[in-house]
């Protein structure tokens, strides 16, 4: 198997393990390491697995190669069913359904959606920004599980104490906000009251003890790129450009007509670029 360094992902599929990119496709059947499947998933796709895969594992040309004796002696938690267990596979499922949720959101799909229903230009153009709200959502959603998750493994494998990693259920930040990123013991501005009071006890956490924090950092953590505005227009911009391109027995006057003068609407703007908020 082989994964890029800069990025390492696990999904499940049913069939055998396969390299999509920088992401490691992995199967119950072939995956040496065993546990609930949830569990593992989530385990697989945590700061603590990420950190042991790029200390163990050899970096040729920024990919990683382990074969599957050395993915087994990753050190997983012994799964005790329990309330741990339960705020584990709740964050899982919690990332699983906003990743389906946030594809529903792309240029697009947002595009044939609202030719499909006749839509005008100024319709197209609010719902290219009711898509960009609602895509960020999801996301900041997505970066809000994927903390949760990565401070239950440290709870499991007993890196941290359970007050370290209290549990808020469904939650909503910015990548910028997460504990490691702060500059100061005190949380910023923009976290719950609730939220805030806890993750300055993961911020203490992780600057008092040394296992953390040589784990709570940007190389072992997950990378979150949420687009700006004028960011997701010009993805917009080229999938308007792309369907004017595409094959036309399928479209009508009107619908070129709409989708030109969306053109024009539209802000001149770069697509989205390697970086930006994480």
């Amino acid at each position: 198997s082989i994964m890029s360094s800069a990025s390492v992902r696990f999904v499940q599929l049913p069939g055998p393990g396969v390299l999509a990119g920088s992401v490691l496709l992995l199967s119950p059947v072939s995956t040496p390491v065993q546990g609930p499947p949830s569990l593992l998933l989530g385990y697989l796709n945590s700061s603590t697995a990420s950190f042991w895969l790029r200390h163990h594992l050899s970096d040729l040309n920024g990919l990683l190669r382990a074969t599957p004796a050395q993915v087994s002696e990753l050190p997983v938690p012994i799964w005790q069913h329990g309330p741990l267990t339960e705020a584990l596979d709740a964050c899982v499922l919690e990332l699983l359904n906003c990743a389906a949720q946030v594809k529903f959101f792309d240029a697009r799909t947002i595009l044939l959606g609202e030719l499909s229903r006749g839509s005008e230009a100024e319709t197209l153009q609010r719902a290219v920004v009711r898509a960009f709200v609602q895509r960020e959502q999801f996301l900041r959603r997505m970066v809000f599980a994927q903390e949760e998750l990565d401070w239950l493994i440290y709870q499991a494998l007993d890196l941290a104490p359970a007050t370290g990693a209290d549990s808020f259920g469904v939650g909503a930040v910015l990548p910028e906000l997460r504990p490691f990123c702060w500059t100061s013991r005190q949380a910023p501005f923009g976290l719950s009251e609730g939220v805030a009071a806890s993750w300055q006890r993961r911020r203490a956490l992780l600057l008092d003890e040394d296992r953390l924090s040589a784990i709570e950092r940007p190389g072992y953590k997950r990378q979150w790129r949420l687009p700006t505005l004028s960011e997701h227009q010009g993805e917009f911009r080229a999938a308007c450009a792309a369907w004017l391109r595409g094959p036309t027995e399928k479209r009508d006057l009107s619908e070129v007509r709409v989708v030109d003068e969306v053109l024009r609407r539209l802000p001149a703007q770069d697509l989205p670029k390697e970086g930006g908020r994480s």
